[in-house]
């Protein structure tokens, strides 16, 4: 009878015991997601110690993954969680297309392209993973793996993303399928089409044709919009040399460096938020590429950010006369600068 009871009281010490470290191992967990959910320092060692008690945890496990990211931690570092959670959710396509962008942006081109394949088994509808996979082929060098997967996705939509197709008519030319790029183009670029992609794709395929003449027509009417002036620009180059006018082939790689060089300007002003020069550099990019209300609006937010100076106001003045509006241009030109 007394070891009976004995017993009793062992069993509800230990059972005591186990409740109060499940219910402080609870209390860890919830501590560690709350730290991360705010970007807390050392959230990452608290949800690591949660995973030596438990390394299935799933929550656990995404909410490492993300925070790492949100930290802009090396992909080396939370690499094997997302291995993990590919491992424990096989049918939900979210961590797969999140490796694959990691993947593919680290280097491991041919293992993140093997992601979105499975991310495209799971979500076929999933077009901005379809659009890394195909681009991803095509810089790789294997655009037939890119015609793959793009076309049957493509036939199946009704109105399927021009970016998506100009990327299919790329993938063709490159593989050296003048046909199926012609194809494509004729299905969803028809002539009856004016839009600076249709031209610029039918002049690359009619360059791939062998018809410069007909491709110089539209190359030329294609660079004169920014979103494609780059590309234009050396596809139009391209033929004018073929057709033996190296000067004007010379002239347009001219244009092409100072359209990279607007670009650069741009991009280098986005870094460099507190440089006046810098902004006022992107704007007269902005202005060279008949973008005024751009240039217009990055100037005001700058001087008024970071004082003004003689160049901001009258790459400002100039901005405001392309926009009409003759008064606001006087008031730049009649303002000092500001500290």
């Amino acid at each position: 009878m007394w070891v009976a009871g004995a017993g009793v009281v062992v069993v509800l010490a230990v059972g005591g015991w186990l409740f109060a470290r499940d219910r402080a191992q609870a209390a860890d967990r919830a501590t560690a997601l709350a730290a991360a959910y705010d970007q807390h320092p050392d959230a990452g060692e608290r949800l690591m110690a949660c995973l030596a008690r438990d390394p299935d945890d799933v929550l656990v496990l995404e909410t490492l993954v993300v925070w790492s990211m949100r930290g802009g931690a090396p992909f080396a570092q939370f690499e094997p969680y997302l291995d993990r959670l590919c491992e424990l959710k096989p049918a939900d396509p979210s961590p797969w297309r999140t490796r694959a962008a990691r993947r593919i942006r680290a280097g491991s081109v041919s293992e993140g392209i093997a992601d979105g394949l499975r991310v495209l088994e799971l979500d076929p509808g999933d077009s901005e993973t379809l659009e890394l996979v195909a681009t991803t082929a095509v810089e790789a060098g294997d655009a037939r793996l890119a015609v793959s997967v793009l076309s049957p996705q493509l036939e199946s939509s009704p109105r399927p993303p021009d970016k998506l197709v100009a990327l299919l008519i790329r993938a063709h030319l490159q593989a050296g399928d003048v046909g199926g790029a012609e194809r494509a183009l004729d299905r969803y670029f028809p002539v009856s089409r004016s839009d600076v992609l249709s031209l610029l794709n039918r002049g690359l395929v009619l360059q791939a044709a062998g018809r410069h003449g007909d491709a110089v027509l539209l190359m030329d009417a294609a660079s004169r919009s920014p979103e494609h002036r780059s590309a234009a620009l050396y596809a139009l180059a391209k033929s004018l040399s073929a057709l033996g006018r190296e000067k004007d082939a010379r002239q347009a790689l001219d244009e092409l460096d100072a359209a990279q060089a607007r670009v650069r300007a741009v991009l280098d002003a986005q870094q460099r938020q507190n440089d006046l020069a810098a902004q006022v550099r992107a704007a007269a990019a902005h202005l060279a590429d008949g973008k005024a209300a751009e240039a217009a609006e990055l100037l005001v937010r700058a001087t008024a950010a970071l004082g003004r100076s003689p160049e901001a106001m009258t790459v400002l003045a100039q901005a405001y006369r392309r926009l009409g509006r003759e008064d606001l241009a006087r008031q730049c030109e009649q303002a000092g600068p500001r500290p």
